[in-house]
């Protein structure tokens, strides 16, 4: 078979032989610098230097020292012959300003890869050999650069057209390639030329409750299936169990499914897929971020907090972790919970049986080496941190077990748990809970799936119709008090309608009733004469907010209530609208809220009358 690349021939004159490919066994060979750094080192040798970004991902920005650079799957082949000094002088100043870049950002180490990755596709196409080395000096030449992107730009529209890439992909090439080589050059592309628009989504929408059902579940059973066996209790040198002596579970709630345990996995196998399966299940659980769940390690006096936990709820404890050289709190259900003891124990016993020095990280993946003399197999030798595709990897040992994981990806299962949050508690609980801004939950929300906001809104026009009475509805046995904003049939007595209110029921308080269960009005004149009048004397008072975010908070929620209601109504009982609202229009308020109108007047707190408009 003839070696060569997919689509290229090799430089004409040029044999194959004297080019290297960059293989594994080749880069491991070659020094390595963590990036971003802070500084530049004294030594840095550009043509033969790779650059490690964070734990597990390794950008070769050697090969752009390079001229001649040929993929060929799954690596990259670059003829030493074709070293550019130009290349190599500009390379430090390169990645030193695009380290300040990254790190001004906090970019994480994902980010700062995929950044890395596209100024590497900018450059395999300007070192195209159609282009003759026209941009050798792309790195140093800010014009040369510009003309650079124009044509990439235009090369990237050509892919667009005839559909060899999607149009996100296209977009965020062209956007990052102009970012970095704006940053490199300090220079401002985005003046000479417009990238192609970015097509934002809607965001990440949280998967069906159903399908997180089946992943959770399929991951609790597994891991309590492995649990029961007792592995850790098992010698080392135990020959491996004949096919059908072993079962893992694949529902937490029905024991008839089950796999059998294949031949070739032993308990050293399902321990690990053990401790996947508590990490994917703590991801589900908590929310959290792989990043937040990598950087997790052991506490000391964990023990004491599993003995004792802070309870949040009868179903809900708070663990803290070690991240960072500082406790985090970590919100995990019973069911979570309850299982980390085991956890503990079965991780100790899989570094015993693998005898391997312990790590810091918390959750731990196995780390696999190609067997000596057979060829692509591999063995079990330790433990590493979670890996950036772990979800990938954990598909990968349930698949060899023949168990199939429900689709769904990190960022899914975190929308998830926020659209949870969200709907059982506050935004700003949820917001905490969460570890981001109060933004950010609210539009988690709005990406919510569409039978959940059904069923949310359907809710709330289920309580309007509740608090909004058709006057032909018999009074109760209850005895109904008469109030400035309806009626009430438990005065003194409030109930909240909903688990942390916007505003607190309070007898004393006009503006409670409107967030009480007790509260209710009839869809006739004087009950919505009443809500009119009320909303009218908060227009009155509405150039006083704006001094206190409290105020202005409860202010719009009230007025957005009454508006509600006063909807309600109208369409209930259309004619009492009708009449209710020209009484207002004209002036004549409830006697409640009249009287309440002469004395804020007298005190001098009344804002100028709005223009005339439909109250309701």
């Amino acid at each position: 078979m003839k070696d060569r690349p997919v689509g290229k021939e090799f430089p004409q004159g040029v044999p194959a032989s004297s080019w290297i490919s960059a293989t594994p066994s080749y880069t491991t060979r070659l020094p390595e610098l963590a990036y971003p750094f802070e500084r530049l080192p004294d030594v840095y040798v550009s043509e033969s230097t790779i650059l490690k970004i964070g734990a597990d991902r390794r950008c070769l920005a050697f090969l752009w020292c390079y001229l001649d650079r040929r993929f060929i799957n799954p690596h990259t082949r670059f003829n030493p012959a074709s070293l550019s000094p130009a290349r190599v002088d500009a390379l430090p100043q390169v990645i030193g300003r695009l380290a300040k870049h990254f790190r001004f950002k906090n970019a994480r180490a994902a980010t700062i890869y995929q950044s890395l990755t596209c100024l590497a596709a900018l450059l395999t196409w300007a070192d195209q050999a159609e282009h003759q080395g026209r941009y050798e000096a792309v790195l140093s030449n800010d014009k040369l650069a510009l003309e650079a992107l124009k044509g990439y730009h235009r090369h990237l529209r050509q892919r667009l057209q005839t559909h060899q890439i999607s149009y996100r992909t296209a977009a965020y090439a062209d956007q990052e390639a102009i970012a970095l080589m704006s940053e490199i050059h300090d220079r401002v592309y985005l003046d000479d030329i417009e990238p192609l628009p970015d097509l934002s989504g809607g965001g990440t929408k949280p998967p069906p409750d159903a399908l997180v059902g089946t992943f959770m579940s399929t991951l609790q059973a597994a891991f309590d299936s492995v649990v029961a066996m007792d592995l850790g209790a098992e010698p080392r040198e135990a020959t491996t169990p004949t096919e059908g002596s072993r079962f893992l579970r694949t529902s937490s709630t029905d024991d008839s499914c089950q796999v059998a345990v294949p031949l070739a996995y032993g308990a050293t196998h399902l321990m690990e897929l053990a401790c996947m399966a508590f990490a994917g299940l703590c991801i589900g659980d908590s929310g959290a971020n792989l990043a937040q769940i990598q950087a997790f390690e052991e506490p000391e006096g964990i023990d004491a907090q599993l003995d004792d936990p802070d309870r949040v709820s009868l179903t809900h404890r708070v663990i803290k972790f070690r991240a960072g050289g500082k406790p985090v709190p970590v919100q995990l259900s019973s069911t979570t919970f309850t299982r980390l003891r085991n956890y503990l124990c079965l991780r100790q016993a899989l570094l015993a049986r693998l005898d391997c020095p312990d790590r810091a990280n918390l959750f731990v993946q196995g780390q696999f080496e190609y067997a000596p003399g057979r060829r692509g197999k591999t063995h079990l030798v330790g433990l590493r941190a979670l890996h950036h595709d772990f979800l990938d990897d954990l598909r990968k040992r349930f698949s060899a077990f023949r168990i199939d994981l429900p689709k769904a990806t990190l960022r899914q299962l975190r929308a998830f748990k926020q659209q949870h949050l969200v709907r059982k508690y506050s935004v700003k609980v949820a917001a905490d809970l969460m570890g981001h801004s109060i933004q950010t939950a609210i539009r988690a929300y709005s990406n919510a799936q569409e039978d959940v906001r059904r069923s949310d809104l359907g809710g709330f026009l289920s309580s309007l119709t509740d608090r909004v009475c058709s006057t032909a509805t018999p009074r109760s046995d209850l005895q109904i008090v008469q109030i400035p904003a309806g009626e009430c049939r438990g005065h003194l007595k409030p109930e909240p309608m909903q688990a942390n209110p916007v505003v607190a029921p309070d007898c004393k308080k006009t503006e409670g009733c409107f967030f009480c269960n007790k509260y209710l009005v009839h869809a006739h004149e004087a009950d919505a004469l009443k809500l009119m009048s009320c909303r009218h004397v908060l227009s009155r008072l509405v150039h006083l907010q704006g001094d206190s975010l409290a105020a202005d908070r409860v202010y719009g929620a009230v007025t957005d209530r009454i508006d509600a209601l006063l909807a309600e109504i109208q369409r209930m009982a259309p004619q009492a609208h009708a009449a209710a609202l020209a009484q207002v229009q004209r002036g004549e308020l409830s006697r409640y809220w009249a009287t309440k109108l002469q004395q804020l007047h007298l005190l001098g707190v009344l804002g100028p009358n709005p223009s005339p408009q439909n109250p309701s």
